[in-house]
């Protein structure tokens, strides 16, 4: 039985309450959660299980873009329902 959200859900929704109009990539999110910890796939795929239990509850849906990496051509953005739905030339320019 669950004991209530953790830390890193916790982490999570203190991000989107902060910036709420801002879309957050997974890596983002897990630098903020585990703030000066070095960032392992284990954490980023903490964050990512997190996000995914955590979304239906605050109003997050994932959007897919392009980035230029030849590894990962894609990157999953998280952002809060009720925002303007950013395009893919708004999200490249976040992702630098």
């Amino acid at each position: 039985m669950s004991r209530g959200p953790g830390h890193v859900q916790c982490g999570i929704a203190a991000a989107f309450a902060e910036e709420p109009n801002r879309a957050f990539r997974v890596c983002e999110l897990a630098a903020i959660v585990y703030a000066g910890e070095p960032i392992a796939k284990r954490h980023l795929n903490t964050v990512d299980r997190a996000l995914r239990r955590l979304a239906p509850q605050i109003g997050l849906i994932p959007l897919r873009s392009r980035i230029t990496a030849k590894k990962r051509p894609w990157a999953n953005k998280w952002v809060r329902l009720g925002r303007a739905i950013p395009s893919f030339a708004e999200i490249n320019a976040e992702i630098g």
